[in-house]
Order: C-alpha cells, then structure tokens, then sequence
C-alpha cells in the first residue's frame, strides 16, 4: 500500500549535490516554468546541468507574428539567455517537430546515447500526467529509456499546466526572483502567456509545509529506478491519481479492444488501466474470460470509465476460438487484440486511428517495448529487469511466411478484414495470431509506423525460464504454423528474406560498432577520474582524502 507520506510532501527535500542532472525541456520555456528554481539551485550547488530542448516549438506563435523557421531560432534564443541566468550554458537543441512527437526507436536511441554520454544521476521531466502530449511523450521517453538503461537514475517529473501529487517539493524562494528574471527571458512567449501565474502554484505549494519561512516551491514526483517496487508508468498514472485529467478525443469512430484472459486477474487489471488512460475515447472492450473464474467484481470496478462487455466460455477453448469469439462480439469499425499480460501506453489507440482514417489502408501496426519481468522466487513478486525495443520491422508479405509480424497488440486493423478472413484458426494452439496475420496479407498490405505504443511483458524465474521459452509444445506449433502455409513460399520469398535477414545484420554490426565507441569513452572518463583520484590521494591529507572518498561513494 502506497503511504501517505509518499503521496504527500510535508517537508522540503534537500537539494543534492555531487550529481550530474538531465533536464527535459518538451519546448523552450517548460524547464523554466516548471523547475527554474530548482535548476538555480541545483547549478549553485555546483551541479552540472544540461538540458534538452526536445522540440522546436513552432507552434507556440499563436498570433502569426513571425516566419516559422525565425519563430524556432528565436525561442533558441530566449532559452539560451533563460538557461544562462538558470546557472547553466549546456543546452542541447533536438529540434524535433513541435505537437508531433511520438516515441520512435530512433528517438529511443538517441535518447540512450545522450544518457550514457552524460551520466546523469538525477533527470528532471514532465509529468506523464500533463495535457499537452508533447510533455506526455517526453515523459514516456524518459520513462522508457531509463528502464533500459545499466545504471540507475532519480526521475524528477515536474508540472506545468497540470498540477501534480508531489510527493517532493523544492524550497526556492531565495531563488524566486532568478526564476522571475529567467522568465521575463521569454518575449515572444509573455506576448501570449502569464508566465506570472505560475509563481502563485509555487507559492500555494507551500501550503502543506509548517514553517512560515517558505514562501515558494516548486513541486515533483520523485521516482528512483533502483528500488525493488520501481513501477510501470501505468502504476505512476494509478498513484497520481490523475486519469481524469487525460485530454481525449472524444469524436471518431469506434475501437473494438479484445482483451482475451484466464485467471489472472490482476494482469487483467493492469491491461484495463492502461486502456482507461487511452487518449482516445471511443472504445468498447470486449473480454473474454476463457473458463477462468468468475471476473464480475473487478469488470465493475471499471464499468464506469470503459464500456465493456463480457464473453464467458464455460470451459477453455484456447487462444485461437477466444479471439474468434471476440471478433464474433466486435462491433468498432476499427478492431485489435490486448492479452491481459500487456499494456497500451496511452495514445497508441489514437494514433493508429488517426493513421487508418486518412489513409487508404485497412491495417496499421506500431512498435513496442519488450519488458522482461522477473521473479523473485522469496516473495514471488515480478520485478521490471530490462526494457529494449525488440520488434520494428517493416512489412514484408514474403518475411511473413517465415516469421511472425510483431506482437498481437501492435496491430489495428478495420472490420472489413473479417468479410475476407473472419475468425482465427482453431486447429492451431500457438502463433494463432501469427497463422491470422498471414492469410489477411494474402488480401491486404500492412502499414508499419515507427512508434512505441504498447509494452510486451514477459515473464521469468531466477533461472532465466521464460513463460515464453522454446517448449517442445512451442516448437511443434511453430513448425505446424510454418508447414500449414509452406505451399505459399515461391523462390521469391526465399529471396526476399534472406535480403531482409541480411539488412538487419548490418544493422547490428553498425549498432554494435556505436556502442564498442561508447564504451571506449566511458572507458578513458573512468580512467581520466581513477588519474584524478591517485593525484587527489598524493597531495591531501589522509583525513581530508577520506572526506572526499566519502563524498564520493
């Protein structure tokens, strides 16, 4: 059970020191507006600080006053002189298109270069809660690229047009008037926006802290990545409390979720959450339990936020016909699958139906992120160990037949698909999905966008036993998969694939070769501060060296 005292912040949290801090600013001005007094602090501390202007911000010139491309290079600029009366001069421009972010595995990987470049220990970022999806989607990035790092990392996330449930919060009122002057560093911004008004939430955010001498805060929801309960960010949306407050789209048409399950209710839990926090309104869920218990009592929990309608199969008839049967019961014009072990992150409905609805296609499918779960055989809880995205492969009809597409949840497709392939095949037990996706790309053309929606979880022991492993039982449907539509394979195919096979091994060979470089660096910074650390050694006294190795560690 979450604690009060982690909800809500009673006391002022120290500013750290000695720690390297990564700041993420989604536009010129929100790194300013929601933690410009603690970045003062902070780089008087003697914290190196940098941040990361992640896009351009074009289309913040509400009024049409200026060209465009002028527009970016002048809240450059104003972040520049922002940044500089902060404390800082180390900002980074990623320059990507403003309101159109989505998290890539190229943004993934920049991102990833960018943290084992600067080492950070302490990383300061929206809240995944916030309004505006391009400080949703930095959030995510964060998020994502932090749970795939080999070092752990404080996340700060911070608000700005949304409050948050803080459960830090930051005494900067011997900083306000930088964090005034650093505003008033915003011109073209003033002429739309109060930047004012955002010191009376610093000031109320002193409300719940006893001393009289705090007149300004500013607030955060701390989260360490190294602890043992480090949640999923579905769980940061649960403890903030805050899913009423996510913008949706609330016209369109509608979204089938098939949502097939068996005695794990608190999976199916999770999966549920993550289709209320959807960006996109129109759904109906479909679930179907397929000869589990009973699952009444936690459907109710969620009645009032989804529209749900319930499948019961009295015995259990696989995978394959509880897929049938949710497509039987489907009545979206647009449909797709999540098993109860997965989730969606939040604009992956909206995304894909923006995508069909203006496109000549009738499938879609985006990436996701693979998460490996394991299990501590002494409490029998699953902790996060690792997230990589694992599938992002272009749609190919001939690698098709050699190899499953991606994960059943990536995929949307419209209901006209079912007048040509109606129902999965029931003869096969395994990679049923797999058996679907091939005879609708006998009819149809797939459509891959490059952005990670969706979480893949797996599950393992401490022995490395996945719930996904290579089973004889997996092998045998593999193989029945593969010979079922043999007859399908041409000379072509063959040809195709192995071109395939061999693009992606250049891939790795240029990704390993990055990291090889990476790990070079790392290694002369490692040696030029061991150098650092003998001199230190030679020339202090013992007692005063000992401070400093203290500090250190």
């Amino acid at each position: 059970m979450i604690k009060e005292r982690d909800i809500i912040a009673f006391e002022v949290t120290k500013i750290p020191v000695g720690q390297r801090v990564l700041v993420f600013a989604p536009h010129a001005d929100d790194e300013t507006i929601g933690c410009g007094g603690t970045i003062t602090l902070l780089t008087q501390a003697g914290n190196p600080v940098k941040i990361i202007n992640v896009t351009d911000g074009r289309t913040g010139d509400f009024s049409k006053r200026y060209d465009p491309q002028e527009y970016v290079q002048i809240r450059q600029n104003e972040l520049r002189a922002a940044a500089q009366i902060l404390g800082t001069t180390d900002v980074e421009f990623w320059d990507y298109r403003c309101e159109s972010l989505h998290i890539t595995t190229e943004l993934i990987e920049r991102c990833l270069e960018c943290f084992y470049t600067f080492q950070p220990q302490l990383v300061l970022c929206p809240a995944p809660t916030e309004i505006h999806p391009d400080h949703r989607t930095t959030a995510h990035l964060v998020w994502e690229t932090a749970s795939q790092l080999s070092f752990p990392v404080h996340i700060w996330f911070y608000e700005t047009l949304t409050p948050i449930r803080p459960n830090t919060l930051i005494d900067i009122t011997s900083v306000i008037d930088r964090k005034k002057r650093a505003l008033q560093a915003f011109p073209s911004q003033l002429a739309e926006n109060h930047y004012e008004r955002i010191l009376g939430l610093n000031e109320y955010r002193t409300l719940s802290l006893i001393q009289d001498k705090y007149r300004y805060a500013e607030a955060f929801w701390a989260v360490n990545t190294a602890m043992d309960h480090y949640p999923s960010l579905a769980q940061v949306y649960l403890q903030q409390q805050q899913v009423d407050v996510i913008h949706k789209v609330k016209t369109g048409p509608q979204v089938s979720i098939i949502v097939r399950t068996k005695n794990r209710p608190h999976l199916l839990a999770e999966a549920l959450q993550s289709i209320v926090n959807q960006t996109y309104s129109q759904i109906e869920v479909v679930i179907v339990n397929d000869g589990g218990n009973p699952i009444d009592d936690l459907l109710e929990t969620f009645r009032p936020a989804l529209e749900i309608r319930l499948v019961t199969h009295e015995k259990s008839g696989g995978e394959a016909k509880a897929a049938s049967s949710g497509l039987k019961h489907a009545r979206g014009k647009y449909l797709m699958f999540l098993d109860d072990d997965d989730l969606l992150y939040p604009e992956h409905c909206e995304i894909l139906v923006d995508f069909l609805e203006h496109h000549d296609l009738e499938v879609a499918y985006t990436d996701t992120c693979c998460a490996f779960y394991e299990r501590d055989t002494e409490s029998g809880d699953y902790r996060l160990k690792e997230k990589k995205v694992i599938f992002s492969n272009d749609f190919d009809r001939s690698a098709m037949l050699f190899e499953n597409l991606t994960p059943i949840m990536c995929v949307m497709f419209s209901n006209v698909i079912l007048q040509h392939v109606p129902n999965f095949s029931e003869d096969i037990d395994i990679y049923d999905d797999w058996d679907f996706w091939v005879r609708v790309s006998r009819k149809f053309d797939f459509q891959h966008l490059r952005v990670v929606t969706s979480e893949y979880r797996i599950f393992t022991d401490r022995q490395g036993a996945y719930a996904h492993d290579n089973s004889p039982k997996r092998d045998y449907w593999l193989g029945y998969a593969f010979e079922k539509h043999r007859h399908l394979i041409t000379g072509m195919d063959h040809v195709a694939y192995q071109r395939q096979i061999q693009a992606k091994i250049r891939r790795y060979e240029s990704r390993i070769e990055e990291l090889e470089q990476q790990v070079s660096a790392l290694r002369d910074h490692a040696q030029t501060l061991e150098d650092f650390a003998i001199r230190v050694r030679r020339t202090l006294p013992f007692k005063i060296y000992q401070f400093f190795r203290d500090l250190w560690k």
